[in-house]
């Protein structure tokens, strides 16, 4: 934010993302000089003069860290300081050279409690954040690269990306777009994106698997695609695992955008995939793994891996549906390490198989023949940090199978990117799984895409690798692919890869909210699968029942009164713990205008299953027409399906006399008579009494009232303080001059 001159102040950005998109201004007398930042591919204009430029100066803080916005001299560019002993430096620099020219004590002052606050900020970053911080740190700058790295006329997402420089590659993945659609849904419910940024690029990019130019065999894609064109990638196979992949990411995302031509399209490309043709035409009881114009490939879906979201897929399908023999047939390994036992992925067992199908499907509490798969993964995670631990080494480059990168506390094998310039690419494991392949290289993708399974490990090992080696695995796109430490010198991964970045992005998300299953899990498909297949609960999984809605106008100005009954059975199974309730002047039908509604805070405290619910909103605009809906949350979390979505228009109401007390008015035994009113707004408020023939009788000035309800009382008197005769009278109500309501009154002597 900008440095203010004269006023000597100066605002911190709250993200990067702010100041990235700040315009940093520099004021010259009446002339306002807009000098935007640059950083990556964003190049704006620049300030009149260069001497505006350098008068300017940008910081953003992440957490408790401070960066700069450097001037490179000579040069008409900006760039961010590398690092906080950088920034630290370029701002008591930018202060001093302002001393040289207007030296005060106000500068000097200045210049030491800035230089004091800066200082205060050092230390380890991720330590100065708390664990919800730093995880939306990780998890927006990994988003975007799910933005930046698309091609915005088709959608098509990059394979992988360059993460420390501007290099760009022409390969698009199926998988990073399933991964992307996903993550682009996410980023528009935490505010990242706008709703129609979201839409449109989500229906652009289902458009360019319907309608071309992206080829098909059958329902099926090529795994890599051509950026530009969407055709096919040199040699590429059309993939049935990444297939799979794009499909979940397309489902969830008809799912949040319910009802519009996202879900009709999301819903034809699902129906289109033909999981009979692609085991062998149907010959063969497991899907094939890949496909050719010269044939099928050698390879099937037979044993257990990351193929189990793929099975997920093929049974439920409801066009193409595949016996469930080829889940409950598939192999599967058992093995046991240091005290963990579990199903494995065999050769070398790495992370991303116990991963990729607990980024969409919830396997919580559900299991299949005694095995949870979710703690399956849980354990397989668990067994992975422990191999690390068991071969740590404190000795570098000494040439055995130990290792200086491991530790406690960073730890984590998966398939990515690898020293080796050749191959370039390994899929890392750990025990249980027999013909391990590592070599000391960490993936923080293996422990942040864990996390919904170990949080506590994981934040722990993401941290660490922020606090340690962020200035050189940390990019534009947050984490590297890869580090290690005992290659000399020490190696990084230069790129981030699309599935890669979609686990660590998603697995986060399920982990701070659960919204990803929460949305996927709605889909009936999927839920009429998992029956199939056989999955038993172990848990409750049944969400409280979907509530209707009814809203009515309050008594008050702005108010509406919403009414339901609570959810649950005689038992109360399926009772509300919570109810989450907003309202929009957009009709709330889908989980996106949920996330765009606003929040109601202090929600009833849930009653008993079947008794009725009422809950009033206050101070909406009269005039506007309102939405409302509401989710009931149960002990365990399982949310409710969206309620319907009634509106109301709150009215503003009238000022009005409520009441006369007594009446009819006996002065003699009443002594007085209580007049109450009720104003819909601040007025100047004056009653008036006259008689049948219009006569004014009496009158007071009760001045400014709030909005409210307000009293006041008549002794049965004229102005001349004398009692007035039998008979009916009129009380006038008058706000700011203006009559606003009027009652009869019978005064009896």
């Amino acid at each position: 934010m900008p440095l203010q001159k004269g006023k000597q102040s100066l605002r911190f950005a709250a993200t990067e993302r702010e100041a990235k998109l700040a315009l940093c201004r520099y004021r010259k007398g009446s002339k306002a000089c807009a000098l935007p930042l640059q950083k990556g591919k964003q190049s704006l204009r620049f300030a009149a003069t260069e001497r505006e430029a350098k008068l300017t100066l940008c910081c953003y803080r992440k957490g408790s860290k401070a960066y700069a916005l450097l001037l490179q001299k000579g040069k008409q560019s900006l760039r961010f300081a590398s690092t906080e002993r950088e920034a630290k430096l370029a701002l008591c620099w930018y202060i001093l050279r302002t001393m040289k020219t207007s030296i005060n004590i106000r500068r000097v002052f200045f210049a030491l409690l800035f230089f004091i606050q800066l200082s205060l900020l050092g230390g380890s970053p991720a330590q100065g954040m708390s664990d919800e911080e730093f995880l939306d740190m990780v998890e927006e700058e990994t988003f975007w690269f799910f933005w930046n790295e698309a091609n915005p006329s088709n959608g098509l997402i990059q394979d992988r990306a360059t993460n420390f420089t501007s290099h760009t590659y022409d390969r698009a993945s199926i998988a990073s777009v399933g991964f992307g659609l996903t993550a682009i849904c996410v980023a528009h419910s935490r505010g990242w994106i706008s709703y129609n940024q979201a839409y449109n690029r989500v229906l652009i990019t289902l458009k360019t698997f319907r309608d071309g130019p992206v080829e098909n065999e059958h329902g099926f894609f090529y795994h890599w695609l051509n950026m530009d064109t969407g055709a096919r990638y040199g040699t590429s196979e059309v993939s049935s695992i990444d297939t799979a992949l794009f499909l979940a990411g397309a489902l969830f995302a008809g799912q949040y955008f319910k009802g519009t031509e996202i879900e009709t399209i999301a819903n034809e490309l699902y129906r289109a995939a033909d999981w009979i043709w692609m085991s062998d035409d149907g010959t063969h009881e497991f899907v094939n793994m890949s496909w050719k114009p010269g044939g099928f490939g050698s390879s099937y879906w037979e044993s257990f891996n990351e193929g189990v979201l793929l099975d997920v897929l093929a049974i439920g399908s409801p066009t193409y549906p595949k016996n469930v023999d080829c889940w409950t047939d598939m192999q599967r390994l058992s093995g046991s390490y240091e005290g963990y036992t579990l199903i494995y992925c065999s050769p070398n067992n790495p992370l991303f198989v116990h991963q990729y199908p607990h980024i969409w499907v919830d396997f919580r509490r559900k299991e299949y023949a005694g095995t949870n798969y979710f703690e399956n993964s849980r354990k397989a995670t668990l067994a992975n940090r422990q191999f690390c631990i068991d071969y740590q080494d404190d000795t570098e480059n000494d040439g055995d199978d130990y290792y200086t990168t491991y530790s406690s506390k960073c730890w984590g094998l998966t398939a990515g990117d690898d020293p080796d310039p050749i191959d370039g690419y390994t899929a890392y494991g750990a025990e249980p799984g027999g013909g391990l392949n590592d070599d000391g290289t960490v993936q923080p993708t293996a422990s942040a895409g864990s996390i919904m399974f170990t949080p506590e490990e994981s934040i722990e090992a993401l941290e660490y690798m922020y606090d340690n080696y962020e200035s050189t695995i940390w990019g534009k796109y947050g984490f590297c692919d890869g580090f290690n430490l005992d290659r000399s010198p020490d190696w990084r991964a230069d790129d981030v890869i699309g599935i890669s970045q979609g686990a660590i992005m998603l697995a986060i998300e399920n982990y701070r909210t659960g919204m990803v299953w929460d949305v996927f899990m709605q889909i009936p498909y999927i839920s009429n699968a998992l029956n199939e297949m056989g999955f038993s609960d172990t848990g409750d999984n049944t969400r409280p029942e979907k509530i209707d809605l009814e809203v009515e106008e309050g008594t008050n100005t702005g108010d509406v009164v919403l009414s339901w009954t609570a959810p649950g059975d005689d038992e109360n199974v399926g009772k509300a713990n919570e109810y989450i309730i907003r309202y929009s002047e957009r009709e709330i039908t889908n989980y996106a205008a949920w996330c765009e509604a606003n929040d109601i805070t202090g929600e009833p405290v849930p009653k008993d299953a079947g008794e009725k619910e009422t809950f009033t909103i206050n101070n909406l605009t009269p005039g506007k027409k309102y939405y409302f809906a509401i989710r009931a949350v149960d002990d365990v979390g399982n949310k409710s399906i969206l309620s319907s979505s009634p509106s109301a228009s709150p009215e503003r109401k009238k000022s009005k006399l409520n009441k006369i007390y007594p009446n009819p008015f006996y002065p003699a035994k009443d002594r007085t008579a209580t007049i109450s009113y009720n104003l819909n707004r601040e007025a100047n408020v004056v009653i008036e009494i006259y008689n049948i023939a219009g006569e004014l009788v009496e009158e007071w000035n009760e001045g400014y009232k709030s909005e409210g309800e307000h009293q006041t009382s008549w002794e049965g008197k004229n102005k001349g303080e004398r009692r007035v005769g039998s008979g009916i009278y009129i009380v006038l109500l008058r706000e700011n001059g203006l009559a606003a309501d009027k009652k009869k009154m019978a005064v009896i002597r």
